[in-house]
């Protein structure tokens, strides 16, 4: 494995980095029209608070997707250990769960990286990993439940995100994941954008996914989550030409339903744990869990799509 490629000497570069001036922006343009009455309070609104986040998450992700190698390593580690620390702590999971979903993580990036053709087996390992481990460990107490969420922790964060890991060994991974990241950034402002339109217009406000796990989903906004990333992919689509159009597009439909799984999934947690954020390391945001709910799950649902319907082109 290489330490890190030189970005700029990637052809893709250039093509991403002007996407990604348009559509930081729109973005800046966007908050703004939030806030035109009052343009003195938009330093503190929660419009520009995500904007400005999104202004080191974006070139931060870049910069490990197309660098590769050891610094793709350490980005994922790193996503997966705070992840993994938000989700504990949310719990209260006893320190010896708390390592075993460190040990996870960490054979999770070693399989990914020495035998890739191997991951799909981790949750096996992280069942008998836990099982074995709460067994020999010797305390009954709470036993059942710390099981149970250490092994849905490790499934839900730890087996997705070193799906970007082998993302990176396919032939044109890198722009599928470029597509597949800022799809879901723009699934994520345009529901955000549609759900204030809808709100403001009182439409559909009543038809609610679940209120009791998020009050302020609902089946209209959903049209913001595909709308978005339908954008995100046809603003992305000729970074991959190798991909047959009609699959980049069903791709799109794909990220766009299972952006809002990804975020009510965590917002199941947070309800049950009773608390607003997973953390407020990100401002506007919250936790980095909350920045990568959905990609939690749109990660493994583009990854196995692609290698079920089009695995000639990877």
């Amino acid at each position: 494995m290489t330490f890190a490629n030189n970005p700029l000497e990637n052809p893709l570069f250039v093509p991403v980095a002007g996407r990604l001036a348009v559509l930081l922006s729109a973005g800046l343009l966007l908050v703004i029209i939030f806030n035109i009455r009052n343009l003195k309070a938009m330093p503190r609104s929660e419009a520009w608070l995500r904007y400005r986040s999104w202004l080191f998450m974006a070139p931060t992700f870049l910069l490990g997707v197309f660098c590769g190698g050891i610094v793709a390593v350490l980005f994922i580690s790193f996503l997966i250990f705070q992840a993994s620390r938000e989700y504990w702590t949310m719990l209260n999971l006893p320190h010896f769960y708390r390592r075993i979903m460190l040990v996870n993580g960490i054979i999770s990036i070693i399989t990914a990286v020495i035998a890739p053709q191997l991951v799909y087996l981790l949750p096996i390992i992280y069942f008998l990993s836990v099982i074995l481990l709460s067994i020999l460990n010797n305390q009954l107490e709470e036993i059942f439940n710390c099981v149970c969420y250490t092994l849905f922790g490790s499934i839900w964060i730890s087996f997705p995100l070193v799906h970007f890991l082998l993302f990176g060994s396919l032939k044109g991974g890198i722009g599928l994941l470029i597509q597949i990241a800022f799809s879901i950034a723009l699934a994520d402002i345009c529901a955000f954008a549609v759900g204030k339109l809808l709100s403001a217009l009182k439409i559909g406000v009543s038809a609610k996914i679940a209120d009791l796990i998020s009050p302020n989903k609902t089946y209209a906004g959903i049209t913001g989550n595909l709308l978005g990333a339908l954008i995100g992919t046809l603003t992305f689509a000729s970074l991959n030409a190798h991909v047959p159009f009609h699959i980049l597009l069903w791709m799109g439909v794909c990220i766009g339903i299972a952006t809002v799984l990804g975020d009510l999934a965590e917002s199941m947690i947070k309800r049950f744990c009773d608390v607003k954020d997973s953390a407020d390391c990100i401002p506007g945001h919250g936790g980095l869990l909350d920045r990568i709910d959905s990609m939690l799950v749109v990660i493994i649902v583009c990854y196995y799509f692609l290698r079920l319907l089009s695995p000639e082109t990877l």
